[in-house]
Parts: structure tokens; sequence; C-alpha cells
């Protein structure tokens, strides 16, 4: 793996697939600042996607909820328990979030609406009528 941009927090594997170093976005972001840190762990839990093949990668809230509108494999109508076990995971995930933004709403951080307003979202009902 090598550096990207010079930042030891981020590589580039031999695969050419950037990665994250385990505190750091490579954003610029000062890390010792507990706000912005709570603040990343939530972009994180909302726009986290997970590139095929890689094993224990997160996803974010957006992807999840993305995918069960989309609902290509039709859990919807075939497999009941899968369909709610990926709602089961935008709820647990949306409760993470919102406990991160009540932390950081203790700290005094500002909080990005848009963070707010996924914290919120509930799981589609159903699928989108394709």
């Amino acid at each position: 793996m090598g550096m990207l941009g010079g930042n030891p927090d981020t590589v580039v594997g031999k695969d050419g697939i950037q990665r994250l170093g385990k505190d750091n976005l490579s954003c610029g972001i000062d890390f010792k600042d507990k706000c912005k840190k709570l603040i990343l762990e939530m972009y994180r839990y909302v726009y986290s996607i997970k590139v095929s093949g890689t094993e224990g990668a997160m996803r974010g809230i957006q992807e999840r909820y993305n995918q069960q509108l989309e609902d290509n494999r039709d859990f919807f109508n075939t497999d009941k328990r899968r369909w709610q076990t990926h709602q089961k995971e935008i709820k647990d995930l949306t409760k993470k979030l919102k406990k991160r933004i009540k932390q950081a709403e203790n700290l005094g951080c500002k909080i990005p609406n848009e963070i707010r307003i996924w914290a919120t979202i509930q799981p589609p009902s159903r699928p989108r009528r394709k």
C-alpha cells in the first residue's frame, strides 16, 4: 500500500482502491477536536458505501435506504425476513446516528442539517413501483 497525497492516514492498495486510516478521511480535519470526530462518524453512518469484495465494510443509511427502494432482488415479495432485516439495519443505524447527535449537542457542536434529516428517516415500507 502507498500513501495518497503524502497523508499517512489515507492509503491506496495494490488494487488501486483508496482506503481510509482508522481516524482520518484525509479531508483536512483536525481529529483532536471531539466535535469534528463525532461529525465525521455521523457522516460515515450516513454515507458509507460497501465496495464489492470487501469484508466488514459498513453500508450507510443512504445506501441501505436506496437499496430498499430499488429492491433489485425483490425481497419485499419473495423473502419478507430479509426485507425486515434490511429495515432493522436502517433503524439501528439511525439510532446510532441519533446517539452521536446527542453526544455532539452535549459538547455544543453544530450538527449539519443533512445529518439531522437522515437521523429521522424511516425505512421504506415498500419498494418503489417499477
